[in-house]
């Protein structure tokens, strides 16, 4: 089946609108980002879990004690923070 010359301009045009929007929408989309480190000898803690109370977001943190939680609408949010060991 081959589509019309009208119909392949208008699938690129809502295509197109699709793409915009989705874009947009990452754009009011905020991060949260840190460090999570020893209290006692300020060391980084390894594979800690963080978890944005009340969403179901997450991440764990690296060899430096680093995370990263993207896809976060811009609001104030309280973070828990769990590892073993």
């Amino acid at each position: 089946m081959r589509l019309s010359k009208p119909i392949l301009c208008l699938l690129r045009i809502v295509i197109f609108l699709l793409t915009v929007a989705e874009s947009e929408e990452r754009m009011r989309m905020g991060k949260i980002a840190g460090t999570i480190s020893d209290a006692s000898n300020n060391q980084p803690v390894v594979a800690a879990n963080i978890v944005v109370v009340g969403t179901q977001l997450g991440t764990t943190t690296n060899a430096d004690g680093h995370f990263l939680i993207t896809g976060v609408t811009p609001d104030t949010y309280t973070l828990k923070v769990s590892c073993v060991g």
